[in-house]
Parts: structure tokens; sequence; C-alpha cells
């Protein structure tokens, strides 16, 4: 009768083990989703979501994947994590249940998953969720109205806000034939244009910034001055293709890439930013979390 007893306490032995396991990172994270500007407090910041596959062990030898979704908002220009926030594990996730930020608006980002959530930058204090924001409550109108708004429109493009760039014209103004910038040698080029379409101006001395072509395929951005003199040449090392992403950090353009990489080992995604002024780039390593600078632009020819 012991024995029998003792039956039910083995079988629950291997759960009640692999309860002290830990998870462990399958494969790194990757972005979500689309980045996104955000500014309060003086923060100048950009926001995204990350997805990152892990495993847990199971009462066998099978394991579970699942998914990681965390929110950060990292400072510019340094790339430091202001904060960072746990969206939660997702097991066999569909499309509708994931996190994804859908717009940014009065240092609030806002968020899409079971319902349409808001966070304060840089806090990421929560705001009053959709969920509790009832039809007939004359106060929450105008939380209503903001969250309608965003569902209604696939993304929410403002000054400050992402752009996606599926051709060069579409974020570039071609400079004139014989114009002064078309003989300081950059091959197609373009002024780049700011999130409102309008030519990205840098002040003291009055410039322009211009993207080019180099050789490989791949881009770099300079800043031309209006009497034709080039200051500075910063080269991206990033190709013009539907997975890249240009926002408006105000005093810094930044650049979203994902690309598959060489070896087959999943997508490499990286944020670029540049420096308006002096055209110094750091990189944020999606993978690692790391963020560093990644040379200085070089001066080049004057005219």
């Amino acid at each position: 009768m012991i024995a029998l007893r003792l039956i039910p306490l083995l079988a629950l032995a291997p759960l009640l083990a692999c309860g002290d396991r830990p998870d462990r990172q399958y494969e790194p994270p990757i972005l979500a989703d689309r980045i996104f500007t955000a500014s309060a407090n003086s923060v100048e910041a950009f926001a995204y979501i990350t997805r990152e596959v892990r495993v847990r062990p199971g009462p066998t030898r099978l394991s579970r994947r699942f998914d990681r979704y965390t929110l950060y908002v990292r400072r510019l220009p340094d790339g430091e994590i202001v904060r960072e926030l746990p969206m939660g594990d997702i097991l066999n996730a569909m499309e509708d249940s994931t996190p994804r930020i859908i717009g940014v608006a009065d240092g609030v980002i806002w968020i899409q998953r079971d319902s349409v959530e808001g966070y304060r930058v840089p806090s990421l204090e929560p705001v009053m969720h959709s969920a509790n924001a009832r039809a007939d409550d004359a106060s929450t109108a105008a939380l209503r109205a903001e969250i309608a708004r965003f569902i209604s429109r696939p993304f929410w493009e403002r000054p400050g806000s992402a752009r996606l760039f599926t051709q060069v014209s579409n974020g570039l103004m071609p400079f004139e034939r014989g114009s002064r910038l078309e003989s300081l040698g950059l091959t197609q080029a373009g002024v780049l244009m700011r999130a409102d379409r309008s030519a990205w101006l840098v002040k003291e001395p009055a410039s322009v910034l211009v993207m080019s072509s180099e050789a490989d395929s791949t881009w770099s951005v300079s800043r031309v001055t209006l009497a034709g003199e080039r200051r500075w040449t910063t080269p991206l090392a990033l190709r013009f293709e539907p997975a890249l992403v240009v926002l408006d950090a105000a005093t810094h353009v930044v650049f979203m890439d994902s690309q598959s990489q060489a070896d087959r080992s999943g997508v490499r995604d990286r944020v670029a930013w540049v420096n308006e002024a002096t055209g110094e780039m750091r990189v944020l390593e999606i993978a690692d979390g790391t963020a560093a600078v990644v040379g200085l632009p070089g001066s080049g020819p004057t005219n």
C-alpha cells in the first residue's frame, strides 16, 4: 500500500525538478517591429520592442520554446538604456497577441496587444489603458479619441517618427544638374528629407545632410554647407532596402537596419544614429544590446 502511494509522488518528481531549472536563450533578440523616436522632460530617446526566443526545460527531454518580449527606451546620443519593461512571455504567439508600438505622442508610447496601453517617456509609467476607458465616461473622451486615431492608421507619421523608405527616391531630394553639390563627386546622391518631407537643414554653418552611394552599394551621409563645402562624410554600411527605416530625432538621424546573416544564423538587427552636427555615428547591436561609436567621420574635399 505504501508503495502504491509513492507512485503519484514519483510521477511528479520530474515536474518539480524542471521547475527549478531556468529557461535559456535559444535565439538572440531581434526587433519585434519598427523603432520610434520619443522625447519628454529634456530626454531625446528612441523606443523599440525586442523578441527573444527562449527554451524552458520540460519534464522529459523535450523542451518548449517561447517568445519573450521587452520594451526598451534608449537615450540619445549615448544609447544607454533609460528604462526597460517586460512585455510578457508568449507561447505559440498569434500575430494579434504580440505587443507592438503603434505610435508616440506627447511623450507617451502607445502599445497594442490585448488592448491599447500607454507608457510615459522616459519613466515608462503606465497611463490609463483603453480597457478602462468606458464609452459612457466623459472624462475619458479625449483618451478614447486618441486611441481611435491610432487604431485607424497603420503608422503614426509626424515629424520625429519613423518613415519607411522602400526606394531611395522616397527619402532623398535629387541634386539639380550642374549644382555645386554635384561637383563634390557624390554619386547617386540627394539631400536627405526630414519626416515632414523638407530638406534636412543644419545650422552654423547653414548646411544640408546628403546621402550618397558607395561602390559596394552601401550609403554614406555627408554634411555639405550651402556654399558647397563638405564638412564630413560618415559611411553607414547600410543599404536602402524595404527593411530600412529612417527616423528624425531632432539632432540625430536614426537608421534601423535588418539583414539576413550570410551564414544563415538568423537576422542581424542594428540601429545606427548619426549626429547631424559632427557626423559621429553610434551603432546598437540588438542581439547583444551593445552600443558603441563606430569610427569617426572623415573630412571630405573642400571646394
